[in-house]
């Protein structure tokens, strides 16, 4: 009987201090745990890659995975133009069929919408003077940079040989799309009040089954679709 309690009296001792050392270990890593938990939610919902913040750079790499066609969903794709057409000239980005969905640059509401999202601006920010001219000013850099690159992109070689085409949408979207050869998807999400890191899910087409992929797929298509009259 007396073993028995010393047993239990020792048993007790190491569960209370397992436990006291994993709170201490929680607490020291409990960000990883939960970043951890979110990528594991991502992988788990079809996705098969991801990224914390894509840095411009990484584009180069990832455009090196095309070779068909490269079709993008964005609001002006300022961040990436210049390696953008620095690819579409190079000997592999030159035999690839290009579909540009931008921003509408007369369609100041949506622009507006989305730059405010970008700054982290909610309606009643918006009562502030200061700062809705602010976001006018910003509306007015964005529709000039997207008519800017609209015009750099025709300039392309590919452009001129029929490889590229050029449309614009009307919709609120807090993400970028790249598309490549019907097989990938890599979706940039676009944080309120972004502060410059974006996380980017990798997602590939999985033939059998719905995944995240054929959700994105839809939506890039039917706003290509009825875009079919607006082209750049």
């Amino acid at each position: 009987m007396i073993t028995g309690i010393v047993s239990s009296i020792i048993a007790s001792f190491i569960f209370a201090f397992a436990a006291w050392v994993g709170r201490g270990y929680y607490d020291k890593h409990r960000y990883s745990l939960f970043r951890f938990a979110k990528i594991f939610k991502v992988f788990h919902s079809g996705a098969q890659g991801y990224y914390d913040s894509f840095p411009d750079k990484e584009n180069e790499k990832v455009w090196q995975f095309v070779h068909k066609k490269f079709y993008y969903l964005g609001v002006s794709a300022n961040s990436i133009i210049d390696r953008l057409i620095k690819f579409m000239e190079s000997n592999k980005g030159e035999k690839i069929e290009y579909h540009f969905l931008l921003m509408d640059p007369v369609h100041d509401d949506t622009i507006r919408r989305q730059e405010a999202h970008r700054k982290g601006y909610v309606e009643n920010d918006l009562m502030d003077i200061s700062r809705k001219e602010s976001l006018s000013k910003e509306v007015e850099i964005k529709k000039r940079q997207i008519l800017t690159n609209v015009e750099r992109l025709k300039n392309t070689d590919n452009y001129k040989a029929g490889n590229v085409e050029i449309r614009y949408f009307q919709e609120f979207l807090p993400w970028w799309v790249y598309m490549f050869d019907n097989t990938n998807i890599f979706v940039g999400l676009l944080p309120f009040k972004n502060t410059g890191e974006e996380p980017v899910m990798i997602i590939k087409k999985n033939e059998p089954y719905f995944t995240l992929y054929d959700v994105f797929l839809s939506i890039w298509e039917r706003i290509w679709r009825d875009n079919i009259n607006n082209r750049a």
